[in-house]
């Protein structure tokens, strides 16, 4: 259920321009966030162009995102020290009561593996670690609460054998006021083994887009996961179908046979051909097909630009009116 909607007026030096942003409750918590969010690693240290920029230019990003509305920003410790949390702290700090803020600690998996498998912190869950990784993490972030507190890829056989101890220190941390909400980000369906998920954390984040719909899809077929409680996150860039990301990501390695699969360029020009026969933008719709999923309350894409940034703002108000098209892109 969209929770409420906001108009947002946004100035620049040559331009003045109004945003229409839905929001939308995350599940059972009392997080109002709007259903575009940033993914502050993937956007300002790994995976977008944004990252050859100057830090400045990331710094404006992240401010140009919340004039635009954006109210969710999701970032983590363990990559580069904490210089993800350091730069939203630089950038939004004035902010900090008007927007929330997601972050992480954990194990290394998927597209982290390596960037963090060469720390002796690497799979560490215990409770030292994970109170000093959130106290790290406040610093960083120049606060003295963050919203959702995340898991990060957490084995299986500690997720489900040694509960106990993660979780009781996250319920811990939880009444002490340093965090509001747990949450459990994956890139990997055996960590999602609980048929309860929700009855121990409060935000589930997986990778999910229009081309690549398996993880979550399996989990909701399987799970009890409550409506508006996933937050859908970006590993490769494809959540908007920006070609561009993925051929940076193909040099980067992400995608396994270093090239982009032909069978995924055929989907991608099938969704191109769809948007042209309903003269909407491709972003729009591949956006669009995210939030119409029940159990996704935002979405975190990798934006190219501070302008794919501001066109997504600006189109975010008409996505929920094709209803045909949904249904067709379903089917690509």
């Amino acid at each position: 259920m969209l929770e409420g909607v906001a108009i947002i007026e946004h100035s620049n030096i040559s331009e003045r321009k109004r945003y229409t942003l839905k929001y939308r409750i995350i599940g059972d918590t009392d997080l109002k966030v709007s259903v575009i969010g940033i993914d502050v690693w993937a956007n300002a240290v790994s995976i977008s162009p944004l990252i050859r920029s100057h830090e400045s230019d990331k710094i404006r990003f992240l401010q140009e995102a919340a004039g635009a509305g954006i109210a969710l920003f999701d970032t983590g410790h363990f990559w580069k020290d904490g210089y993800a949390e350091r730069i939203l702290n630089k950038a939004v700090k004035q902010l900090r009561h008007e927007i929330i803020i997601g972050s992480k600690c954990g194990c290394s998996c998927g597209r982290d593996r390596n960037l963090q498998s060469k720390t002796k912190e690497a799979g560490d869950v215990s409770a030292e670690f994970i109170r000093r990784s959130c106290e790290e993490s406040l610093r960083a972030l120049g606060t003295d609460y963050i919203d959702i507190y995340q898991i990060q890829c957490i084995p299986e056989h500690i997720y489900l054998h040694e509960r106990s101890v993660w979780l009781e220190t996250l319920q811990s941390l939880v009444k002490e006021g340093k965090i509001r909400h747990i949450g459990l980000s994956t890139d990997v369906e055996q960590t999602l083994m609980d048929k309860y998920l929700n009855d121990h954390v409060d935000v589930i984040q997986v990778p999910y887009n229009i081309l690549d719909r398996r993880l979550l899809d399996d989990l909701a077929e399987d799970k009890e996961i409550i409506p508006n409680s996933v937050i859908c996150k970006d590993l490769t860039g494809e959540m908007l179908l920006n070609e561009s990301n993925l051929l940076i990501n193909d040099q980067h390695g992400v995608h396994p046979s270093n090239s982009i699969d032909i069978a995924l360029s055929q989907r991608m020009e099938k969704i191109r051909n769809l948007a042209l026969c309903w003269d909407v933008p491709v972003e729009q719709i591949a956006l669009g097909f995210c939030l119409k999923n029940s159990y996704v309350c935002s979405a975190l894409p990798v934006f190219g630009s501070i302008g794919t940034l501001m066109d997504i703002c600006n189109g975010v108000d008409e996505q929920e009116i094709f209803e045909d098209l949904m249904c067709e892109a379903e089917t690509i």
